[in-house]
């Protein structure tokens, strides 16, 4: 992806497009954090359980996974690698 010029699109964040939501994702990492600095086990794992059955921010969009070799958006890497 680097040799391709690829890695530009995956740490650009998309102004106006309908492809995902990067605030959604944003919010949710956030949600994760205040959770765990607060040592709500509970919540923290109702959290995420709600992200992994949904297409949370939209990032099963399979247009987020064909503009590269390998990996997608940094903020939908960050986001799998929490969860």
């Amino acid at each position: 992806d680097e040799l391709a010029g690829r890695n530009h699109w995956k740490s650009s964040l998309p102004i106006g497009t309908d492809l995902y939501d990067p605030e959604v994702l944003s919010e949710t990492l956030q949600d994760f954090a205040r959770l765990y600095a607060a040592g709500d086990v509970d919540g923290l794992m109702f959290a995420m359980r709600a992200g992994l059955v949904r297409n949370i921010g939209g990032i099963c969009a399979p247009e987020l996974h064909r503009k590269t070799l390998v990996g997608t958006k940094r903020d939908v890497e960050d986001y799998v690698n929490v969860v």
